[in-house]
């Protein structure tokens, strides 16, 4: 039993990590948007720049990914309805905890959707927050979900700061620091379900491998934002 609570996140990391490197291969393989002629531009703009110079391919694309948007959109308000069905007849914290994700997620996706692309102000804003909330919401959904949460005033304050410098990390400019501060606050997630679980939380395994396979599927849409020599910008 006691190598089970260490081989389980193990496993888990590994999947995360294997993941991962699997992003890094299968973008070797797509064609770079550098080719295009835009390089260094906001993901977003990047897309609709490369839409514009290629009309055929571009207005598939875009169409393709719009409905891939609406389908998210749909899965989380699906989840969303369960959720409320269960808190009606059934109310419980960790229920509500869940609700409050996938509203957070939903709408801020929604603005994401319908708001206008922009170089500046808040439609940069939101795009640029998106990762950043839905990476914070999961850390406090896992938090609270597995009791991980600060009871003494200094574990307060701890968590203050540590929230107020992934803010910071993931909101400048800079493609780097951003990507760094991303990936500092999937593993801070992934390895709350971790020491959860060899602590003996059985709710930190029902997250864990869902975790470890959506933090290795975020690489692919970080790493792109880094400009690394073995991760191109790509369609």
């Amino acid at each position: 039993m006691i190598k089970k609570r260490f081989l389980l996140p193990a496993a888990a990391g590994a999947l995360a990590l294997t993941i991962g490197l699997a992003g890094i291969w299968f973008n070797q393989r797509l064609p770079a948007l550098a080719d295009f002629g835009v390089p260094g531009m906001d993901p977003e703009a990047q897309l609709m720049a490369w839409a514009a110079l290629f009309p055929e391919k571009g207005v598939a694309a875009l169409t393709f990914r719009t409905v891939l948007q609406w389908m998210a959109i749909a899965v989380f308000c699906t989840l969303g309805a369960v959720v409320l069905a269960l808190y009606r007849y059934k109310p419980q914290k960790e229920l509500g905890y869940f609700l409050l994700y996938l509203t957070v997620l939903t709408l801020w996706a929604l603005v994401i959707i319908l708001a206008p692309v922009g170089s500046s102000g808040w439609s940069v804003f939101f795009r640029r927050g998106f990762f950043t909330v839905t990476v914070l919401a999961g850390i406090l959904l896992c938090a609270a979900l597995t009791g991980a949460v600060p009871v003494s005033h200094g574990q307060r304050l701890h968590s203050l700061l540590l929230t107020l410098g992934y803010l910071v990390l993931t909101l400048v400019p800079l493609s780097r620091v951003r990507a760094v501060g991303l990936f500092l606050g999937m593993g801070y997630c992934l390895g709350i379900l971790m020491v959860m679980y060899a602590r003996g939380s059985d709710a930190a395994l029902l997250m864990l491998f869902p975790c470890a396979i959506t933090i290795g599927f975020r690489v692919w849409v970080v790493l792109p934002g880094m400009h690394v020599p073995f991760f191109q910008e790509s369609v």
